[in-house]
């Protein structure tokens, strides 16, 4: 079940795709919200946000500010998955993918609700996306991103640059699509 959290008045914007923002959540709130005010930010917001929302009571209730007048919110339920089986995981996000599709998405970028988004990080992923010569769908994969070490109470945007919160984790300048015919990912 997916709940609609927002009353989206569409905005006129140049003609491109639709971009989703996928993000599973379970109980990093602060994390979330943060997330929200980053894609603010975007130089290209998302025309949709889903949040799978596994075993996390408040959000689930729209308990949180998600919401926005740029985008369209959806909140997919993940139930208790915590204790349920890989299976029933891969499950509710692909229902969360089904969700932002039914939407009218025609990019779908996942990104790690811990992960801040840089203001060009959806324009270059719906660029790449829609220039790109595969007929077939294809998974856009950063390889890398950056890990930020931010302290307890630091909002977004961070003044003074994030230099000072980088990790030694490098970065990947621009999209590429994956190699190889599937892709392994670390706890499914």
């Amino acid at each position: 079940m997916a709940v609609a959290c927002s009353e989206f008045v569409p905005s006129v914007r140049p003609a491109r795709p639709r971009v989703a923002v996928v993000t599973v959540v379970r109980g990093e709130h602060g994390a979330l919200l943060a997330q929200v005010d980053g894609l603010s930010a975007s130089t290209w917001p998302p025309d949709v946000h889903v949040t799978l929302a596994v075993a996390d009571r408040e959000l689930n209730r729209n308990k949180l500010p998600i919401r926005s007048d740029r985008w369209e919110t959806f909140i997919v339920s993940g139930g208790a998955l915590r204790r349920a089986p890989r299976a029933a995981f891969r499950s509710s996000v692909m229902h969360a993918c089904d969700v932002a599709m039914n939407a009218g998405a025609e990019v779908l970028v996942f990104i790690d609700v811990r992960c801040l988004p840089g203001p060009r990080l959806l324009q270059a992923y719906a660029e790449h996306a829609t220039n790109s010569t595969q007929t077939t769908p294809v998974l856009w994969s950063a390889a890398e991103a950056v890990q930020l070490d931010v302290p307890p109470g630091t909002v977004y945007p961070v003044s003074g640059g994030l230099g000072s919160l980088i990790t030694s984790t490098p970065v990947l300048t621009h999209p590429s699509p994956t190699t190889g015919p599937a892709i392994a990912v670390a706890g499914f």
